[in-house]
């Protein structure tokens, strides 16, 4: 489990390499006092969908020959968690948009990558932490671009698009066939 935690974090990441959620990353502003609470709330609401979404697709979609349908599911089982969790957790904390294409789109990904249970919900949290690293990630390097310009001068937008295509390459570079096991 831990090579596919480090695998769903840093090596495929679904951020990087599908792209979920990188407009939203760079859009979010300078609000970090709520983002360890946020994470936690998509990272409920995520793993909760996600576990009762296997279960509803194995014991009634694929007896049935449905499992094409496992979006749809995963989607309607994911609405109704989300709402759930929103009326009994995120009283203080405010909806993003961001945060709810994530989460349904990592929930999407962990059930068609998941091969049981655990770890599709290993699958859909490494994703979630994934994002939110990103969003530490682009957060500092976007103070530590605005420390040394001035605001006349380069943007930071694309300074920070550089610096992510820059981290694309390089783990594409680095080998990460030793994760696959397989």
């Amino acid at each position: 489990m831990i090579s596919t935690i480090i695998y769903y974090i840093a090596a495929s990441s679904a951020i990087l390499f599908y792209g979920i959620g990188i407009g939203r990353t760079i859009a979010m502003k300078d609000d970090m006092s709520l983002l360890f609470l946020s994470c936690l709330k998509s990272l409920s609401t995520s793993a909760a969908a996600v576990a009762v979404s296997y279960l509803v697709c194995y014991w009634l979609l694929v007896r049935v020959d449905l499992s094409e349908l496992y979006p749809f599911v995963t989607a309607l089982i994911f609405m109704f968690f989300s709402i759930l969790i929103e009326i009994f957790i995120g009283i203080g904390i405010k909806k993003s948009p961001a945060e709810f294409s994530i989460t349904l789109l990592s929930s999407i990904l962990a059930m068609n990558e998941g091969v049981s249970i655990a770890h599709a919900v290993v699958i859909v949290c490494s994703c979630v932490v994934s994002f939110y690293l990103l969003i530490l990630v682009f957060h500092s390097i976007r103070d530590r671009v605005g420390f040394y310009t001035n605001p006349a001068g380069v943007k930071i937008y694309p300074v920070l698009l550089f610096s992510l295509g820059a981290s694309i390459l390089a783990i594409f570079g680095w080998n990460v066939s030793w994760f696959n096991m397989i």
